[in-house]
């Protein structure tokens, strides 16, 4: 069964620039008659669009595909033509909840790979083997206790995207661990602010 998704997202596509919510109604009553309302059409259209700050809250569970311009037409969202995604709510997670372990996961079993570990190590090494939020430094028996995180998170980068030395920072266990407790995960100077606060604690 076609969705509704899934004929906006075509539409997206074949359209030559932005499309209207006027042109896509067209296409829908010409294609699709009496599949959905009108209003079905216009709760989409706000739930989809990524630069919709309170879709966020009021369908936190909606797919964000759509990017809404400055003349009201729409297009489909790419980071690399609209930069990052600054509008959505950030998700703040327990330390041993299960998105928390994900995020921190995710950037070890990406880095664990040829050619991304090899980026790693460097950036270990560049780093001096420091932790870049707390300064923390060990090395046990030899083996520097330090991870390397992703600046970027990996969902926003795309699963074909190449990592790049600048893309990552060394971080210890903890405060890698810590990144993660939010969606997306804290950047480097918020990492230095709560190490700083807690210290003060």
């Amino acid at each position: 069964m076609t969705t509704l998704r899934e004929v906006v997202n075509r539409f997206a596509m074949n359209a030559q620039g932005s499309f209207s919510l006027h042109q896509l109604r067209q296409h829908l009553h010409q294609h699709y008659p009496d599949k959905w309302k009108d209003s079905s059409v216009q709760s989409h259209m706000y739930a989809s669009r990524v630069n919709n700050p309170k879709a966020y809250i009021h369908h936190p569970y909606a797919k964000r595909e759509l990017y809404m311009r400055t003349d009201g037409t729409y297009e489909l969202y790419s980071v690399s033509k609209h930069g990052p995604n600054t509008w959505a709510t950030p998700q703040h997670y327990d330390f041993e909840s299960a998105e928390a372990r994900e995020g921190y996961e995710r950037d070890r079993h990406v880095l664990s790979r040829s050619r991304a570990a090899n980026l790693a190590a460097r950036r270990k090494s560049l780093d001096g083997y420091r932790c870049q939020a707390c300064d923390f430094c060990l090395s046990v028996e030899g083996t520097y206790v330090i991870e390397v995180h992703h600046v970027r998170p990996l969902a926003e980068a795309g699963g074909a995207a190449t990592t790049r030395i600048q893309d990552l920072i060394s971080l210890c266990p903890t405060c890698h661990r810590i990144a993660h407790t939010r969606n997306p995960p804290y950047e480097l100077d918020e990492l230095r602010s709560i190490r700083d606060t807690a210290g003060d604690a």
